[in-house]
């Protein structure tokens, strides 16, 4: 544990027993103009040091002679940040019952997107496309399915891009048959 300075120990003690919220910044610059040694101490090291220590020596007492620890842990800095918290959930909780009904509203006005059907006619005109065409749609049909299964089989990286380094193998089947 680091050293303290006993006389300086004294005075946070009798501080802090006068008045529990006293500043750490108050105490330790009451602390500068008593030692020059703690000077070199950072805020956050003196507090660390001082009334830190005083602070959980006397919650110990007071715990082990079966009181309340009452040491009031919220500074003004707490505070201040609990209220502008208190402020931003009561302006989203505004803002959020504002948007609510706009949401439903826009909701409304702006239908999900639906897919396009294929009209029927174009289903029925397809067959006849091919047959214009010339295609075996067996053949081309069976092509496609030997492709796929070729592909399903490979293994590896290595083998699905020799299978479709092969493509051109399955067209000119294709098209032979169209002939």
């Amino acid at each position: 544990m680091a050293n303290t300075e006993p006389k300086i120990m004294a005075m946070v003690e009798r501080m802090l027993a006068k008045n529990p919220d006293v500043s750490v910044g108050a105490l330790f610059d009451k602390a500068k103009g008593m030692d020059s040694s703690i000077r070199r101490l950072s805020r956050r090291q003196f507090h660390a040091r001082y009334p830190l220590q005083v602070k959980r020596r006397l919650g110990r007492a007071l715990k082990a002679a079966g009181g309340k620890v009452t040491a009031k842990k919220t500074t003004a800095r707490k505070a201040v940040a609990k209220k502008a918290g208190r402020a931003k959930r009561a302006v989203a909780t505004a803002a959020a019952a504002v948007a609510a009904p706009a949401a439903k509203t826009a909701r409304r006005v702006a239908p999900k997107r639906r897919r396009a059907r294929r009209a029927p006619a174009a289903v029925a005109a397809a067959p006849v496309a091919a047959a214009s065409t010339g295609l075996n749609r067996d053949a081309v049909r069976s092509e496609f399915m030997r492709f796929a299964a070729e592909l399903a089989g490979a293994e590896d990286r290595k083998s699905v891009v020799k299978v479709l380094a092969g493509i051109e193998r399955y067209v000119d089947r294709v098209v032979a048959s169209s002939n």
